[in-house]
């Protein structure tokens, strides 16, 4: 069995679910809880394999078609998957990279569901300026901006001091029912100034904390093509 390590590029799919309306209508049927901890701004559902399995399993489905054969490799996998609100913020968007204590995240991935929202608040991805940056500069003071804790106007600033260690190296647009997928180990940040007021930023987040497979990841069939 082949082990996921960096194996998978990044992607970005548009028309990625079938009937997407109905989950934006799903979505919107769910309840939302802010955390508790500050791990995320906004506010997610429970999860969704907690939800409903059977959807959670057709977008596990849908998603690993985009780089197995079904019918050529047996693929298990460990996946978590929630929908996640963001209202208007004058926050930018702290730069970070997804890791959750002991659980590994190894892959990350957003599927945005407005059909009426600035295509501005998407996702960067970014990488360090210099060698010896800090990846939890002001971590304790962005838990405490998402807990509600300190002011905008205090958040914003050690959020930009957070952000200047980075420079922006992709840039993908918010648009309906698009999905961006990549190694959670990159830096990136949601564009969260782009969300006009009065407006929210729907998305369908899900992590990928393990996969295997009888074949090679698509990265690794190509590094080895000769």
């Amino acid at each position: 069995m082949a082990v996921l390590m960096n194996f998978i590029p990044l992607t970005v799919v548009d028309d990625f679910l079938e009937s997407p309306d109905s989950w934006v209508d799903f979505a919107n049927s769910c309840e939302y809880n802010s955390d508790e901890d500050g791990r995320w701004p906004g506010k997610r559902t429970d999860p969704l394999h907690e939800i409903d399995a059977d959807v959670f399993a057709k977008l596990c489905i849908r998603y690993f078609s985009l780089f197995f054969d079904f019918k050529h490799s047996n693929i298990s996998w460990n996946v978590s998957a929630y929908f996640q609100k963001i209202k208007h913020t004058a926050d930018p968007g702290w730069i970070h990279y997804d890791s959750d204590g002991d659980y590994p995240i190894i892959l990350s991935s957003i599927v945005y569901l407005n059909r009426d929202i600035n295509s501005g608040c998407g996702t960067s991805l970014y990488s360090p300026k210099h060698i010896h940056y800090n990846p939890d500069l002001n971590l304790d003071k962005k838990k405490q901006a998402y807990k509600g804790i300190i002011g905008i106007d205090e958040s914003v600033s050690y959020c930009l001091e957070n952000n200047r260690q980075y420079d922006e190296t992709v840039r993908v647009n918010n648009k309906f029912n698009r999905l961006i997928t990549f190694d959670a180990s990159e830096h990136h940040g949601a564009n969260l100034s782009g969300i006009d007021d009065g407006k929210e930023r729907l998305t369908l987040v899900f992590f990928v904390h393990s996969v295997s497979s009888e074949n090679k990841f698509p990265l690794e069939r190509m590094r080895r093509c000769r």
